[in-house]
């Protein structure tokens, strides 16, 4: 209980931040409910290194979620101003009309979506050592979309495994427990694609003797050489997004104002990875 009442807290974290919307310079954001916006992210996502039907059924997905929910707070034009900060959504009205369709299939997030568009981009070696433990709703909604082969979750469950560790506040200490357990698993990403899996972890610190990282958010970076593409599913409630950045700096930004978000010091601060590096 204390476990799926820690994960309900980063949620909630998440829900509280606002943005606006209208037409500006870098960043802006989309939610892909615009066929174009869609269909010109797939093709970026094929010539960048996706696998062609990984890409095209993930933008099936994402029309089908936005459908779903008769696109309810999303930019339903090209790309819309974004100010570091979440865009603000009517939860309730998506949940409503998800559940009224899907009520026994609580739907994909960002750890699913964001493995499966880099999953044939990503080598695994050993999948004993993985502990699912906090992905027990990733785990129900697989059961339930059989989106992966077994092979597939053995691997999307290693890569997001929750990794024990202790009560260290010291960040660096804790990128170092991380980098231990994907070296042990043999976790590589494929260096020659210009797409990169993204991945926060955040310092679960329940007390003194039960501490873990776990990969509290995902998502999918693509390079263009201009600009960086950020594509992510919020959570399990929230919509899809695709943010165009200047920079990872900017990306960076984005990502600590959402989940830095520790008001007791007892953890330490969340890290974030572009595929095995600290970004």
């Amino acid at each position: 209980m204390k476990r799926k009442k820690l994960i309900l807290c980063f949620i909630g974290a998440v829900l509280l931040m606002t943005g606006c919307g209208g037409e500006a310079s870098l960043p802006v954001y989309s939610n892909l409910s615009e066929e174009q916006v869609r269909e010109q992210f797939e093709t970026d996502l094929i010539q960048a290194g996706a696998a062609e039907t990984d890409a095209q059924k993930s933008m099936a997905i994402v029309k089908e979620y936005n459908d779903t929910i008769q696109n309810t707070s999303l930019v339903e034009e090209g790309y819309a101003s974004f100010d570091m900060t979440m865009p603000e959504y009517d939860i309730d009205a998506i949940q409503d009309l998800w559940m009224k369709k899907n009520p026994d299939f609580i739907g994909y997030n960002c750890r699913i979506t964001a493995f499966g568009l880099m999953k044939d981009l990503i080598t695994v070696q050993d999948t004993g050592g993985r502990n699912t433990e906090y992905l027990f709703l990733d785990e129900a909604a697989l059961d339930a979309g059989e989106l992966f082969t077994a092979e597939e979750r053995e691997k999307f469950e290693t890569v997001f495994s929750e990794i024990k560790t202790d009560a260290s506040t010291d960040t660096k200490k804790q990128i170092g427990v991380q980098r231990e357990y994907w070296k042990k698993a043999g976790v590589t990403f494929d260096g020659e694609s210009k797409l990169s899996l993204i991945t926060v972890y955040l310092h679960s610190h329940l007390d003194e003797n039960e501490n873990s990282l776990i990969a509290g958010h995902a998502g999918v970076l693509l390079d263009t050489g201009n600009e960086i593409l950020f594509f992510e599913k919020i959570s399990f409630e929230l919509p899809y997004q695709l943010i165009r950045f200047e920079d990872r700096d900017q990306l960076k930004e984005y990502l600590m104002r959402c989940y830095d978000v520790d008001t007791t010091g007892e953890c330490a601060s969340p890290f974030i990875l572009e595929n095995d590096r600290v970004l």
